[in-house]
């Protein structure tokens, strides 16, 4: 894992002291090596911090090329199946002079071209690579958006990054705060992509590149990877035997590393089967868990009878709350460079941190709801039948029955809106905007299937998976310089799964069957049966005290006209008090 920027100049050269003060801004995502590569008389410069994973030698340094210095790349990710891909590269002639995962890349857009590539390539990845004789640039993301990749093009130049704070480093960039962010920050507790929180900076898509002409700076848009519904019924013993053995190989690719890997384990069904087949692959495991203290639903109690069932070494980092939460959160709004305010942030950063100290690399269980269908609003929205309210305001043009029943949905993740909306705190002009944006993202990313649960699976992975889950994953590890691998986000097992009849993996009474019954028998029944749950932070109570309160009254939030009076922290919830703290610290910082 690794940070990366890039930066095209189409008229004039590119500043290389501004250039590597930017590029150093990404240490935390690449602290073991560093390098910078001018190309094409200064117009063109790809800069790479170095996590080492693969490849541990001086071989494995970026910016990299290929024999002749045409093609040149700055990488970020990991490529699961690069071992077979080098081996049919090397057949066809091609020399490498390393064994790292990144040149593959290199050698394979010449041999078949970037769209070809990225159809045989398994894995996480963000990178620019560059084509000197063609005098292109293409900046890329993976088909989940597991890695991020935010671009600006603004002028006579367009610059690319891990991260917004490596762009927003150069004193050329304008911070012009998108009012409309603040208000999507509330409702969805993020920014929603393409956009960022800044003007004219945007996230690039998943599964998609973007080509940059550096003659004519003319650029195009590609989606190279859609999840298709073509349904092939098959028995559920043969589905359920498959897509096991498809998460088992997708594990087993997951474990290459020239580092120990580890494994995140909650009490949960998805982290217990990754640690099942890292059992099965004859693995020795640290697994790191979170604990709280004074709690019966922490996650740690049950997952030491799952470590102890796989022989996994169990590790466990225990909170007390009494201590003061106030500069954790000034330091994730540091590192998060825009609002993003879910709670289980902050115990990701704790567990992030925590496995960090003995390892590089960990195993996560993230993506397995999507897979699966697994969360708690799956069987809800199965049984939701349109009541009388609902067919009366579809009759009366007040939204059809499928508008009806995605507000629904969007009650489950929009919470903070919704008691914000009724406590009379936040001015009526921003309501008003907050209002007219409300489920506007979900909206255009739902209704893609006619199988209404394939439809919130898909708009769970393009909305909540992509902008909360993932990147919670990515800048809560990486603030620790720790790479985190999801098993679950493998296009081959996502293409099977979605291909079943909803009926094989979707069961209302038992959640995510196929994993249920694998692990039956192989861990006890009261971790099996538990009831599911999330990995939030339980102490929320710990954000509502007078000198949060103090802090969130009288400050930026005021001076934004967002607030209508003064906030009682102790009569909001925990949530809501997180996203008031988060916002009005980011604020004072930006």
């Amino acid at each position: 894992m690794c940070g990366i920027i890039g930066q095209l100049n189409f008229a004039g050269t590119v500043d290389r002291d501004l250039f590597d003060t930017m590029r150093d801004t990404l240490i935390h995502r690449g602290p073991d090596g560093y390098g910078t590569e001018i190309r094409s008389e200064g117009q063109l410069a790809l800069g790479h911090r170095r996590l080492s994973i693969l490849d541990l030698s001086e071989r494995g340094h970026q910016p990299m090329a290929n024999e002749d210095g045409s093609i040149w790349i700055t990488f970020n990710g990991e490529i699961y199946n690069y071992a077979p891909l080098r081996q049919e590269l090397r057949s066809r002639g091609h020399v490498f002079r390393s064994t790292s995962d990144t040149e593959v890349l290199v050698h394979g857009y010449e041999e078949w071209g970037l769209d070809a590539l990225l159809a045989r390539i398994k894995g996480m990845f963000a990178f620019g690579l560059w084509d000197e004789n063609r005098r292109k640039l293409f900046v890329v993301r993976d088909r989940f958006g597991i890695k991020p990749l935010v671009y600006h093009a603004a002028g006579n130049r367009f610059v690319f990054a891990s991260e917004i704070k490596a762009v927003t480093r150069d004193p050329a960039f304008r911070k012009e705060i998108r009012q409309d962010a603040l208000a999507d920050f509330f409702i969805y507790s993020y920014i929603p992509h393409p956009h960022t929180v800044y003007e004219g900076l945007h996230k690039l898509r998943p599964a998609h590149y973007l080509e940059v002409d550096a003659d004519t700076a003319a650029q195009r848009m590609v989606r190279y990877w859609e999840l298709k519904e073509e349904i092939r019924p098959m028995p559920y013993a043969a589905a359920s035997e498959r897509m096991n053995e498809l998460l088992c190989q997708s594990v087993r690719e997951h474990l290459v590393s020239d580092v120990p890997v580890g494994l995140f384990l909650s009490g949960g069904y998805d982290s217990s089967s990754v640690l099942m087949h890292m059992h099965d692959l004859k693995q020795e495991v640290d697994a790191f868990s979170l604990g709280f203290a004074g709690s019966d639903r922490s996650e740690h109690l049950p997952a030491a009878d799952i470590a102890a069932a796989f022989d996994a070494r169990h590790h466990v980092r225990l909170l007390d709350y009494e201590d003061n939460v106030f500069p954790l959160i000034e330091r994730l709004v540091r590192h998060y460079d825009e609002p993003f305010a879910v709670s289980s942030q902050l115990t990701y950063h704790y567990i992030a941190e925590y496995a960090a100290r003995t390892h590089k690399v960990v195993l996560g269980g993230d993506g397995g709801d999507e897979l699966l269908a697994g969360y708690h609003w799956y069987p809800q929205m199965n049984r939701w039948r349109p009541g009388p309210r609902s067919i009366l305001r579809a009759a009366r043009g007040n939204g059809s029955l499928k508008t009806q029943r995605l507000e629904e949905y969007a009650r489950e993740q929009t919470g903070v809106y919704h008691y914000l909306r009724g406590r009379g705190i936040i001015a009526p002009e921003w309501m008003d905007r907050m209002q007219d944006r409300a489920y506007d993202y979900f909206a255009r990313h739902y209704g893609q299937s006619p199988d209404k649960i394939k439809s919130w699976q898909r708009l769970d992975m393009d909305t909540f998976m992509l902008d909360n889950c993932l990147q919670r994953a990515d800048s809560s590890s990486m603030l620790h310089s720790l790479e985190v691998r999801v098993p679950f986000l493998d296009h081959e097992l996502f293409e099977f799964v979605y291909s079943l009849p909803t009926e094989t993996y979707f069961d209302p009474n038992r959640n995510k069957k196929m994993l249920y019954d694998k692990l039956r028998g192989r861990l006890p029944a009261s971790v099996l049966n538990r009831r599911k749950q999330g990995f939030g932070f339980q102490h929320r109570d710990a954000l509502k005290g007078p000198a949060f309160a103090d802090f969130v009254n009288g400050g930026e939030l005021q001076k934004l006209g967002l607030l209508s009076r003064p906030v009682d922290l102790q009569r909001l919830t925990g949530e809501e008090a997180y996203h008031l703290v988060f916002l009005e610290q980011w604020l004072r910082i930006n």
